[in-house]
């Protein structure tokens, strides 16, 4: 298996690079000078050209199996509360086995991790078990914040622990990539959820209590799009919906003074949403892209905590 790193702002050098290059191109030396139409490289495809005169080669490569890393950070303009700077860091890893019917995808922080393991290897219909696995367990406290304002006395520490077992089904579609269907799964998840104090948290704020929680969970997905040599949505279209029916047992009031009622947010419901494009008229050359997202979500109100 290859091991993929890309560094972002030199791959955007050589494209630049190779845009210039082809705009230069003539079709015969001598005649008319005609901009040879341009291609944008894409994902997994062989990229062949220069940079300051030197040659890059980078060869075509199986998009389902790959490693990466990826840091950087998030600013808020204005604050979030007290964060300016909010820096992350993370591991990905993909495979494939049995003829791309047995798949793993991973997404690694440490104390953030989301791992999916699919298998339709048993049988020809598209029909896959799935097992996943999600924790949040964050060392650090987090408190309610309002505008620029953090509420000190808010201050708790929380988390889960999700595994989950599902089944589902998922159809190949256009353009035919790794990442190119349309799947539909339903999930069992249950999960532990763990809360704490600090030193600052205030006294008539309630804890809720550490309990066990389990969650139907369906998931829908069709993703029809093409991606550039990295990895950034090119042409095409996705898209997404989630419901979720969570139960939690032995719950009770929690929050400022109780504010939140055990009878409302003991049972609760969530559907979320996502549709994504990516393209450009036809007179427009590939070098350029319109990218246009739209994410969004509903639930019963008084039901949701956190």
């Amino acid at each position: 298996m290859k091991n993929i790193f890309y560094v972002f702002f030199f791959i955007g050098a050589i494209l630049c690079s190779q845009e210039q290059e082809e705009a230069n191109k003539l079709k015969n030396p001598g005649s008319k000078e005609e901009e040879i139409e341009y291609r944008t490289p894409r994902a997994g495809r062989q990229l062949d050209t220069t940079f300051l005169g030197i040659r890059i080669y980078i060869p075509a490569r199986e998009r389902d199996k790959t490693t990466a890393i990826s840091a950087g950070t998030d600013m808020y303009l204005p604050k979030l509360g007290d964060d300016l700077f909010v820096p992350y860091a993370a591991f990905y890893y993909s495979d494939t086995w049995q003829e791309k019917k047995r798949r793993l995808r991973l997404v690694a922080a440490g104390v953030v991790n989301s791992i999916y393991f699919y298998d339709s290897a048993w049988n020809d219909l598209g029909i896959e078990f799935a097992g996943t696995w999600d924790n949040y367990t964050l060392p650090f406290h987090s408190e309610l914040k309002i505008e620029d304002t953090s509420l000190e006395d808010s201050e708790i520490y929380w988390g889960y622990i999700r595994p989950g077992l599902g089944l589902g089904w998922r159809m190949p579609i256009p353009p035919h990539e790794i990442d190119s269907f349309f799947s539909i799964y339903l999930y069992y998840e249950p999960g532990f959820l763990y809360f704490a104090k600090t030193d600052n948290t205030g006294s008539n704020y309630i804890l809720p209590p550490e309990t066990y929680e389990d969650r139907i969970h369906l998931k829908i997905r069709l993703d029809a799009m093409e991606r550039n040599i990295m990895e950034l949505r090119h042409v095409g279209w996705a898209s997404g919906v989630d419901f979720i029916r969570g139960h939690r047992y032995r719950w009770r009031d929690h929050d400022y003074s109780g504010s939140f009622k055990e009878k409302d947010t003991e049972t609760y419901h969530l559907f979320t949403g996502y549709i994504t494009w990516a393209g450009g008229p036809s007179w427009l050359s590939e070098r350029h892209r319109f990218i246009l997202s739209l994410y969004g979500g509903f639930a019963p109100r008084k039901e949701l905590d956190r």
